[in-house]
């Protein structure tokens, strides 16, 4: 048995589904496609080798194959070292690093804004904001048909939804921002040219 380091986030997803009944990796797989919002890779060649990894640190064992010929699926369980990594890992809160995991496309590019002409960036959030509307309602809609219909775990999903008013509210900022008047610091170069030759002049 292979000594276990520090478990990965998807490592410790992968424990909590083999303990919820998903018993083997294709059952994993469907649990994990449907948690949406995550940064892991649900594919087939992932989730075994993590499988193969958790079983070799002890924290799981196979219990046989089930289905037709050709196509039969590993099962695993728990072992008790397992149950224990998952108690350990439920009652230790996440570091600051993993609190800081918000990844968001949207503000990635709401960096290089400047690049942009003021009236373009206007344009651009402007777009971005009915988009991120139109998905906040999209998302509530489809959450409510994918329920779990048990009202702790609908509570914990509807994070995602949330985290996407979120993103709306702070869309309405950005473009609130961008109507306010610039800087003398962001005008042209011929315009700071302007203003100073008329300074000298005086």
């Amino acid at each position: 048995m292979l000594a276990a380091g520090p478990l990965s986030e998807l490592e410790h997803l992968i424990l909590a589904l083999l303990g919820e009944g998903n018993s083997n990796g294709y059952a994993i797989r469907k649990a994990m496609n449907r948690l949406k919002g995550g940064r892991w890779s649900a594919d087939s060649g992932s989730v075994y080798r993590i499988l193969r990894r958790l079983e070799a640190y002890g924290l799981l064992e196979e219990m046989g194959r089930n289905g037709a010929q050709n196509r039969e699926r590993t099962e695993y369980a728990l072992t008790p070292e397992g149950e224990k990594e998952l108690d350990v890992w439920m009652t230790v809160s996440p570091d600051e690093m993993d609190m800081g995991y918000m990844t968001d496309s949207v503000r990635t590019r709401a960096y290089f804004l400047t690049r942009m002409e003021p009236a373009e960036r206007i344009r651009l959030v402007k777009r971005w904001l009915s988009e991120s509307k139109a998905y906040a309602i999209n998302l509530e809609i489809e959450l409510a048909q994918t329920a779990f219909n048990e009202p702790m775990r609908d509570a914990a999903y509807r994070n995602l939804h949330f985290h996407a008013l979120a993103r709306v509210e702070w869309l309405k900022y950005l473009l609130a921002t961008l109507r306010q008047p610039a800087p003398e610091s962001e005008l042209a170069p011929t315009e700071n040219l302007a203003t100073l030759a008329g300074n000298d002049d005086e």
